[in-house]
């Protein structure tokens, strides 16, 4: 007996721009400090096609014809079914970081972020047989996330480094395609990173000794 094959294809296009405008401190001193704004716009569209085939027990392709109908759109690709999608990212931030030496050994360091992004996405599809395409279906979201990192460095020798610090970071991934409901937002990943270690230098340099050890923990975890 036949068998029947699918087979997708996917096209992709993105364009993506990004601004970033800093001031940082200039003068020498215990305390250094820096400062900032970011903005992304990213924008992408897919097409994804998908046939039907025929296939004969010795895996021959015997046509690539749909299993019913005419396709009255010939200049689709796909004779099974034609999904497109655009989706589009608006991302600023506003952050700032500030290091304070207590003494020629000891050093903290900390920083924040503010992070907004908005997320918008349309999903179409034309189905085969054409009976007329499916609506559009459109979504949004807002995800708005403070973020940061606290560090310390100690210098018990000038060529050793002792260090700890913590972060918190999040990623924002997009949509996910849920067939008869449209784009649905994928919640955003968020980390926190642990990691302390030394690093080391000896003979003058020609021998170095980095250990460190490291801990994170995944919340929301897109696999």
């Amino acid at each position: 007996t036949n068998a029947v094959l699918i087979r997708a294809e996917q096209f992709f296009n993105a364009k993506q721009l990004s601004l970033e405008a800093q001031l940082a401190s200039t003068r020498p001193g215990p305390f250094q400090w820096i400062a900032g704004l970011y903005h992304l716009n990213n924008d992408s569209s897919g097409y994804i096609p998908v046939s039907l085939l025929f296939q004969n027990p010795e895996g021959v392709p015997l046509t690539s014809a749909p299993l019913i109908g005419v396709n009255v759109f010939p200049f689709l690709r796909g004779t099974g079914g034609n999904r497109f999608n655009k989706a589009d990212l608006r991302s600023f931030a506003v952050y700032g970081q500030g290091s304070y030496e207590f003494s020629d050994q000891f050093k903290a360091t900390l920083g924040l972020r503010w992070t907004e992004d908005k997320l918008n996405a349309v999903f179409s599809q034309v189905p085969y047989p054409v009976l007329g395409a499916l609506p559009p279906t459109a979504n949004s979201a807002r995800f708005r996330e403070v973020t940061g990192r606290a560090a310390l460095e100690f210098r018990p020798a000038e060529d050793i480094l002792l260090y700890a610090q913590a972060s918190r970071g999040f990623n924002v991934t997009g949509f996910n395609a849920v067939s008869g409901v449209g784009p649905v937002p994928i919640t955003p990943e968020i980390i926190y990173a642990y990691e302390g270690g030394v690093k080391s230098a000896f003979a003058d340099g020609r021998v170095v000794l980095n250990l460190a050890g490291f801990y994170n923990d995944y919340q929301n975890l897109n696999q």
